[in-house]
């Protein structure tokens, strides 16, 4: 009688070379679900919330407020929202030819009553109001830059 056939693994099987090609195709891969699109569209995003973030600063010291956008939501929440807008406004620019600052700055209108939820003598602010507009001018610029909108 003869021995049922033994699979055989190749030598070093799941064992990754030392190639730097072979670790770089694998990382790309590794994204699951999400491809490097979408996961590059939300690093833009994130990545312009952070250059705003970096701006607010400046902006309150010009318009004279202390009313900071990153500073109510804090800066993590802030960045997830610059990814998650990035890839609402990417979905936008598929069906229309928006700007990505006037998508921000529509967003900022839409959005601006619930600050009175969190903040109520900002909401009623027009320098906290100009601040953030400002902020979100920032922010679209930036982002439209890193899409090449």
């Amino acid at each position: 009688m003869q021995a049922p056939a033994r699979h055989h693994r190749k030598p070093n099987a799941g064992v990754a070379p030392r190639s730097g090609r072979f670790l770089l195709a694998a990382s790309r891969n590794s994204l699951g679900p999400l491809s490097r699109s979408t996961a590059s569209t939300a690093a833009a995003g994130a990545g312009a919330a952070l250059v705003w973030a970096a701006c607010e600063p400046a902006i309150r010291r010009v318009l004279r407020t202390s009313y900071s956008d990153t500073r109510l939501v804090g800066l993590p929440l802030h960045l997830a929202n610059g990814a998650l807008f990035a890839l609402a406004y990417r979905e936008l620019q598929r069906r229309r030819n928006a700007p990505a600052v006037a998508a921000a700055l529509a967003e900022h209108v839409a959005l601006w009553p619930l600050v009175g939820l969190f903040d109520r003598a900002a909401a009623r602010d027009p320098r906290a109001f100009a601040g953030s507009a400002a902020g979100h001018a920032v922010f679209g610029a930036v982002l439209g830059r890193l899409l090449d909108d």
